[in-house]
């Protein structure tokens, strides 16, 4: 679910705090940081 590239991501890093509380373990902190750059 996140690039092959975020699957050095420690476990609990693919966790990650929305809106609405905790939005599930698919949202890694690297594929939000690629999601900023995608966006520029």
């Amino acid at each position: 679910m996140y690039p092959p590239t975020c699957a050095h991501d420690p476990p609990q890093d693919r966790r990650v705090k929305g809106p609405d509380g905790d939005i599930g373990p698919l949202r890694s902190r690297c594929a939000q940081i690629e999601e900023q750059l995608t966006r520029v």
